[in-house]
């Protein structure tokens, strides 16, 4: 089995030169630019703690002024050392592992049916608000959910209808401008009272567009 070392200053270990990897020669082109440009959008955007924070962590991801792990091999007495990572989700590496993790969890919770996909967005005019106070952004959460009980529940009243669904928020557009929505993956079915499952072919949008209208201007 091949040797393994975990901590923060690896073994004084005499590498051959095909051996040493340079942090710079692995940086990704995320980080040269953010490195390049790095106090130039502290000084014009003012960006908040937690952006800085994440930014910091994806610059430094991989280096092995940081620490990593030293593998060897038995074998062929072949070296390798691993940096740490940053396990931002910010990082286009950590943040794809993170994605792929989540991605396999949710698949786990999600009924086994067919599911239809909704976006609910707000009118640009409002969009200023939710960026000064970025706790306004939870509202949107209440408010898909208020949306999708309440097209449900329309069918049956005395069953009550429940789906399952998944929200996820998306704070930028393609065009990458502050642009909240959420995204929701809502099950073309329910179960009311009675346990049974009810399939559910049809979707009221205009319903849905103006309970969410309504919920928004309240």
């Amino acid at each position: 089995m091949p040797i393994f070392y975990h901590k923060a200053n690896p073994p004084s270990i005499s590498l051959p030169a095909s051996h040493v990897f340079l942090h710079n020669s692995l940086m990704n082109i995320l980080q040269t630019i953010f490195t390049d440009h790095f106090e130039e959008m502290i000084y014009l955007q003012h960006p908040r703690d937690s952006v800085i924070e994440n930014v910091e962590k994806m610059i430094l991801c991989g280096n092995p002024a940081f620490g990593g792990a030293m593998y060897t091999c038995p074998f062929c007495g072949n070296f390798k050392y691993v940096p740490f990572r940053c396990h931002s989700r910010f990082c286009p590496s950590c943040g794809n592992m993170y994605s792929i993790d989540k991605t396999t969890s949710m698949s786990f919770k999600i009924i086994d049916v067919p599911h239809r996909h909704c976006v609910f967005t707000i009118a640009c005019e409002l969009r200023p608000l939710f960026l000064q106070d970025r706790t306004l952004l939870n509202c949107l959460f209440s408010s898909v959910n208020s949306v999708i009980t309440r097209l449900f529940h329309k069918d049956n009243k005395s069953e009550r209808f429940t789906p399952g669904f998944i929200c996820v928020l998306h704070t930028f557009g393609r065009d990458l401008k502050w642009n909240p929505h959420i995204h929701c993956l809502v099950s073309k079915g329910c179960v009311g009272t009675s346990l049974l499952w009810r399939h559910k072919t049809h979707f009221n949008y205009k319903l849905a567009y103006n309970l969410f209208k309504i919920l928004r201007k309240g």
